[in-house]
């Protein structure tokens, strides 16, 4: 699932009229955040391909290092830290979710995330299939206890 797809069925979340849901958005967007690190430690894309390796050139420069893991900041932007986006704007009609890497922070971030002329494409950021069920089942729980603390059930 991508950030796109994430934020977008979270934005469809915040707008139920039942209850307004921004404390289990705010949760779901950390937990996607903190998901983010299992992908650097996988080096695969969103379909469980392996990331390509690095080339000879980046090895001779840099040295050897993890994939897209040189100094930390594009994983610590991914995983919540600095460079990170992450925004709820609540309104009265409707509420939006926004989430992603700063590319003022991390300009680098998307050319490998995309792949640009020679950067291949290592795809990093997007919600690694086991990590739906439970970001869902805490999203659900947030949720029920919201709407058990509006109505003041017991």
């Amino acid at each position: 699932m991508t950030p796109a797809q994430f934020a977008a069925n979270m934005t469809k979340a915040s707008n139920y009229g039942f209850a307004k849901q921004n404390n289990a958005i705010a949760q779901a967007g950390l937990d996607f955040q903190e998901a983010q690190g299992s992908n650097f430690d996988r080096a695969e894309d969103s379909q469980g391909n392996a990331w390509p390796a690095h080339a000879p050139l980046t090895i001779a420069l840099y040295g050897p290092h993890p994939l897209l893991i040189l100094s930390g900041d594009m994983k610590r932007a991914a995983t919540g830290g600095a460079g990170a986006v992450f925004d709820i704007r609540v309104g009265k009609k409707k509420s939006v979710v926004i989430l992603g890497i700063s590319k003022v922070a991390i300009p680098y971030a998307w050319k490998h995330q995309h792949g640009s002329g020679r950067i291949p494409r290592r795809q990093f950021f997007y919600l690694p299939r086991q990590a739906r069920t439970p970001l869902i089942n805490g999203f659900r729980r947030t949720v029920i206890a919201k709407v058990k603390a509006d109505l003041k059930w017991p």
